[in-house]
C-alpha cells in the first residue's frame, strides 16, 4: 500500500491540509514501473534532473529522473528502504556523480555515491549528523557541517578531515541553504546569517545578516547568486546581504513544494521551480534567467521525487587560487599556455611558472569541455593575478550597478566596460584607499543587453559579465 496526499484550500483559515490515504493512481502507478524498465541512454542530455522517489522516511526508494525540457521520467534503479536528510544530497555535475547522506537499505556507512553513469552504489562511512552537505569541485572534496565544526571528505582517497571551528545559528530558511561559489572558492550558507567560508581553509570570508530567503543557486560563469522564497526570485549579494527581486508571478501558485529542491542549468541558464498550484498540483517552472521570461509551466508526472539535483555537464572551470591553477575534476587534464599543450597529466592543478595565456581541457565520463582561459603575470617566484574578490550587485539590473571589492593597499582603479561586440561604452578610473571600497556604474542611457567589465590596480586583473535588462 502507498500512501498519497491530497491538498485543499480552508476558507475559513487559508490554511493548506495535507490529508494522507491510501490510493492514487495518475501520479503513483507511471513512475513506479520499475520492474518493466525498457532499456534507458543515461548519456548524451544534459537536461535530465535526478532524485529519489519514495513515500517518506523508512519507506522504499527510487533513483529517478526527471528530463525538465520535455517531462520524461524514467525509474533508474531501486535503492531499498531509506532514510536521506532533507538537506543531505548533492551532486558532481561535471562527472554525474549523486551524493547521498542518510542510511540505504544492504549498505554500509552513512554516505552513498551513486554513479549516474554506471548505476553503482559505494558506500562511506562519515561523520555523524553532517548537514549542508555540498560537492567543490576544485579539488574533488565535500564539505559539510556537523558539531559546529567544517569538515571535508576527499573524494580522492576517501578520508575525512577536520577543516575549521564554525558557529552555527538557527535561522529562519527552507530548502536548498547553501551552495559553492567557484569564483569566491567559497562555501556559502544561510543561518542566523549568510555565511561565507574558504572552501579549502575554512577562514571566514563574510559574514552578514539577510533577510529570510529560500533555496539558493550559483551561475558559475556569471558569479551570480540566486534564491527563491514563494513564487518570487531574488538575486542576493553575500557581501552585503542586499536582495533584489528579479521574477514574480509563478501562475496558480499557491504553496512552496517543500520536498522538492530548486536547481539550476548551469549549461542552458534556466531556473527549475517547483510548486504547488491553488488545484494541488505540483508544477514546475522554467526560468530563463538570460530574459527573466517563463519559458514554461506544466504538471509534473509525479510529486514524490525528492532531492532534486541537476548533471548539466557545464564548461569546464578554471581557477586561480593563491599561486596554483585549479580545474573542475575530471578523467584527465591537458594543460595549454598561449593555445600549445604544455602538459598532459592526472592532477586537477597546475603551478604556472611562465607569463601568458593558461587554459585546460578537461575530459569527463561522457563529455570534454574547454576551460575559459586565464591570464597570468609571473615576478619572480610567485604569480600575481588575485588578491581580491569582486562582486557586480545587482546584477542584472535596470539602470545601476555597484562593483564592491577590497584593495590590499591604495591603487588606481580602472574599469572598462564593452558591449557584445566587444566595443568599449564607457570607463571609470578613481584613486582609492586600502580596504573596502565601491564603484557605482549608471547605465541608463544603454540599452538592455550583455556587457563585460575589465576591472585592473596595476598588475591585478578581473573581468566578467553583467546584463542590463528593463
Amino acid at each position: 500500500m502507498i500512501n498519497l496526499r491530497i491538498n485543499f484550500l480552508t476558507k475559513s483559515n487559508n490554511e493548506r491540509k495535507h490529508l494522507y490515504i491510501r490510493t492514487r493512481i495518475k501520479r503513483i502507478i507511471y513512475p513506479l514501473v520499475f520492474a518493466f524498465l525498457l532499456p534507458i541512454s543515461l548519456n548524451g542530455q544534459s537536461s535530465w534532473i535526478y532524485g529519489v522517489h519514495s513515500f517518506g522516511d523508512q519507506t522504499p526508494g527510487y533513483l529517478v529522473r526527471l528530463n525538465y525540457l520535455n517531462g520524461q521520467y524514467d525509474t533508474l534503479m531501486y535503492l531499498g528502504y531509506q532514510f536521506i536528510e532533507s538537506a543531505g544530497s548533492t551532486i558532481d555535475p561535471y562527472n554525474g556523480r549523486f551524493f547521498l547522506y542518510g542510511s540505504l537499505e544492504n549498505t554500509d556507512g552513512n554516505l552513498h555515491i551513486i554513479d549516474l553513469n554506471l548505476l553503482q552504489i559505494s558506500s562511506h562511512t562519515i561523520k555523524y549528523g553532517a548537514d549542508d552537505i555540498e560537492y567543490i569541485f576544485l579539488n574533488n572534496s565535500l564539505l559539510y557541517r556537523a558539531d559546529d565544526a567544517l569538515w571535508s571528505f576527499n573524494l580522492n582517497n576517501y578520508s575525512e578531515s577536520f577543516i575549521a571551528d564554525v558557529e552555527h545559528e538557527t535561522g529562519t530558511y527552507s530548502g536548498f541553504n547553501r551552495y559553492y561559489n567557484p569564483i569566491y572558492n567559497a562555501y556559502i550558507y544561510m543561518g542566523g546569517k549568510l555565511t561565507m567560508l574558504d572552501a579549502f581553509s575554512g577562514e571566514l570570508i563574510n559574514e552578514v545578516s539577510v533577510n529570510p530567503i529560500g533555496s539558493m543557486v550559483i551561475d558559475y560563469r556569471s558569479g551570480n547568486q540566486y534564491n527563491n522564497l514563494g513564487q518570487s526570485v531574488y538575486q542576493h549579494d553575500p557581501f552585503t546581504g542586499q536582495i533584489v527581486e528579479l521574477f514574480s508571478g509563478l501562475p496558480g501558485y499557491y504553496s512552496w513544494l517543500v520536498e522538492q529542491h530548486s536547481v539550476y542549468d548551469q549549461k542552458m541558464n534556466k531556473y527549475i521551480l517547483p510548486y504547488y498550484n491553488t488545484d494541488g498540483e505540483c508544477m514546475l517552472a522554467i526560468l530563463d534567467m538570460n530574459d527573466l521570461l517563463l519559458d514554461t509551466v506544466y504538471e509534473q508526472p509525479s510529486c514524490y521525487m525528492t532531492l532534486h539535483q541537476i548533471y548539466c555537464k557545464p564548461q569546464s572551470y578554471l581557477s586561480l587560487i593563491e599561486d596554483t591553477l585549479y580545474v573542475s575534476k575530471g578523467l584527465n587534464y591537458i594543460w595549454n599556455l598561449n593555445g600549445q599543450p604544455l602538459l598532459s597529466n592526472e592532477q586537477q592543478w597546475f603551478v604556472p611558472n611562465l607569463y601568458g595565456d593558461y587554459h585546460t581541457q578537461v575530459n569527463y565520463p561522457d563529455y570534454s569541455s574547454i576551460s575559459d582561459t586565464i591570464n597570468f603575470l609571473y615576478n619572480q617566484s610567485k604569480t600575481i593575478s588575485k588578491s581580491y574578490l569582486i562582486s557586480v550587485f545587482p546584477n542584472p539590473f535596470t539602470t545601476a550597478t555597484t562593483f564592491s571589492y577590497t584593495l590590499q593597499q591604495p591603487s588606481t582603479v580602472h574599469i572598462s566596460i564593452f558591449n557584445h561586440h566587444g566595443n568599449q561604452v564607457a570607463e571609470i578610473q578613481r584613486e582609492q584607499s586600502s580596504g573596502k571600497q565601491q564603484v557605482i556604474w549608471n547605465a541608463e542611457q544603454l540599452p538592455s543587453g550583455v556587457y563585460f567589465y575589465r576591472m585592473q590596480t596595476g598588475e591585478q586583473v578581473a573581468s566578467g559579465k553583467m546584463l542590463i535588462n528593463r
